[in-house]
């Protein structure tokens, strides 16, 4: 891929996140999310989780969702 070893899904998100960060990303519901947006709602849902449950960077959790957006 262009010389880019991408070796897990955090590798791809982080290079799409640099090369497009303004490129759609998702489209759900009618709606756009570009790679930006995404990425500032994930860091707002980290910190609210550092800061709420006292979680830490290295700290894994297990989400059981539906498959959808909001998950």
């Amino acid at each position: 891929m262009n010389g880019i070893e991408l070796r897990n899904v955090r590798d791809l998100w982080m290079n799409n996140m640099r090369n497009f960060p303004r490129k759609p990303a998702v489209i759900w519901q009618g709606r756009e999310y570009t790679f930006e947006q995404l990425d500032d709602l994930t860091n707002r849902v980290c910190a609210g989780l550092q800061h709420r449950l006292g979680m830490n960077p290295e700290d894994r959790i297990a989400i059981a969702a539906p498959n959808c957006l909001e998950f």
